[in-house]
């Protein structure tokens, strides 16, 4: 059987992603540099999950706020900060809830049924696997299944990314994009631009929260004429390579605009409870003949 992946077709404007702060100053730093601290992780900073293996950068975002602020279960006292992400280009993303669906017709006579019914099961199994709750005690060898078949869908089928049902919103969406459709645009800053971040205001009766970035940028000088050699060519400095340097096309750009904190200050769970029973009865001994 060979399989038809089901790759969407709706029109995403664009994803939500979160990232949580503990510290003023990891916060300012993501507030300076929001298109890097509030992207994917670069590849030296990107720890194992359940689609990318350590060191492989992927973006994980979600179809809206409440459910990016939701998935990355932040505990009370943490600050949150979600901002939305345009998508600059079509992408090829499979639904992996429509993998839940496949529907398998034929006969138990013809020899070829069962194979197809074994695949699709297994597809079945796989969504499952995918969308099940990451939990506390996930170990990063838990991951492998899912990391491998990610890896195929990039490499193997052409896929720029998954979506799948969100474990912690209701009909929420959560979409990994893989790493060579996961990078962010650079923002775009004047040469010798000074960045300043304000966390908070002093007003007659004390502080008061206030989130504030001032762009600084120097004034426009006459252009510095280029360096010539000893026959009037002009001289071209060599610049060496970053060794992160990065070659991807980039496939998001973030609005800056849209950057809110969310400062958590309680965390309410929506359970569905059952008792439970409790028997005792008196054992009597079974008799053998």
């Amino acid at each position: 059987m060979k399989v038809q992946w089901q790759v969407t077709r709706r029109k995403i404007r664009g994803l939500f992603r979160a990232r949580a702060f503990e510290s003023d100053e990891t916060l300012a730093e993501a507030l300076k540099k929001p298109d890097l601290e509030l992207g994917p992780p670069p590849p030296r900073a990107a720890r194992p999950g359940r689609m990318n293996a350590g060191g492989i950068s992927v973006f994980y975002g979600a179809n809206s706020e409440h459910v990016a602020l939701a998935e990355i279960r932040p505990p009370g006292g943490m600050r949150v900060a979600v901002a939305h992400f345009e998508l600059l280009q079509n992408l090829k993303l499979l639904d992996v809830e429509a993998l839940q669906s496949v529907l398998v017709r034929g006969s138990y006579f013809d020899a070829s049924f069962l194979e197809r019914l074994e695949r699709a099961k297994f597809l079945e199994h796989l969504s499952h696997r995918i969308t099940a709750p990451v939990m506390p005690s996930d170990e990063p060898f838990d991951y492998l299944a899912t990391q491998a078949i990610a890896d195929y869908l990039a490499t193997k089928i052409g896929l720029d990314g998954i979506i799948y049902p969100s474990a912690q919103g209701r009909r929420g969406r959560n979409f990994t994009l893989f790493h060579h459709a996961a990078k962010v645009a650079p923002i775009e800053l004047p040469a010798r631009t000074e960045i300043s971040v304000s966390l908070s205001n002093y007003l007659d009766d004390g502080f008061e929260v206030d989130y504030s970035v001032w762009e600084e940028v120097q004034p426009v000088s006459e252009p510095i004429p280029p360096l010539q050699d000893s026959f009037g060519m002009p001289l071209v400095p060599s610049i060496p390579l970053p060794v992160d340097a990065d070659f991807r096309t980039p496939t998001l750009r973030i609005d800056v605009n849209s950057i809110k904190i969310h400062h958590v200050q309680s965390v309410s769970v929506k359970t569905q409870s059952y008792n439970v029973r409790r028997y005792r009865s008196e054992r009597r001994d079974r008799y053998v003949g």
